[in-house]
């Protein structure tokens, strides 16, 4: 064990059943769900579409409809559904979002978790990797979170010069590191 990582704690784990899927519970089914975000989707670029080719056919057939009139007005339903579809995608996306924020605002609480950020290592440049973990530390303390962050870095370097840069690397990150948040390091010399 390296003295820079905490006691091990291994935790028992339930049996689980590959063969068949687990079962999750939702509030509405998947299909009804999507049923309604489809038809908020399509009812409107049809109807949109629907009401735009009958004011055209009512303008048209005034005066008879010619063969040249009739492939106008296709023409047109065919390229004007394009358009109310990407607008109603656009109408039913911004509705996605407001629910997902209200639900969001009205959600209960997570319990508290302890949330472990894995960074692998290998032979690489030690100020990027240590330089990118800092930043998302530095991001993570930012956030209001219930949760608490440890970070792993888990180097398999075999390169003695590489090795002493991650050691540097690491006491920089150390010292630079957001207050409440672990920071551990182990390196295997031999990777087997």
């Amino acid at each position: 064990m390296t003295p820079d990582m905490p006691p091990r704690a291994p935790l028992d784990m339930r049996p689980q059943d590959f063969a068949k899927a687990p079962r999750f519970r939702r509030e509405t089914p998947r299909e009804a769900r999507s049923l309604k975000w489809r038809l908020g989707v399509f009812a409107p670029a049809l109807l949109g579409t629907a009401l735009l080719i009958y004011g055209l056919y009512s303008w048209l057939a005034s005066a008879g409809m010619s063969g040249l009139e009739w492939a106008l007005l296709a023409m047109i339903g065919a390229t004007f559904v394009w358009v109310t579809l990407s607008v109603s995608t656009v109408g039913v996306a911004v509705a996605g979002l407001l629910a997902r924020a209200d639900s969001d605002h009205h959600a209960q609480a997570a319990p508290p978790l302890n949330v472990a950020l894995v960074v692998p290592i290998y032979n690489e440049v030690a100020a990027d990797v240590f330089g990118n973990a800092l930043a998302m530390l530095d991001d993570l303390a930012k956030r209001v979170s219930p949760h608490r962050f440890t970070l792993f870095i888990l180097s398999d370097t075999r390169d003695a010069a590489i090795a002493a840069q991650e050691i540097q690397a690491l006491e920089t990150l150390r010292r630079d590191a957001p207050a409440g948040i672990d920071i551990h390091y182990r390196r295997r010399p031999d990777n087997i």
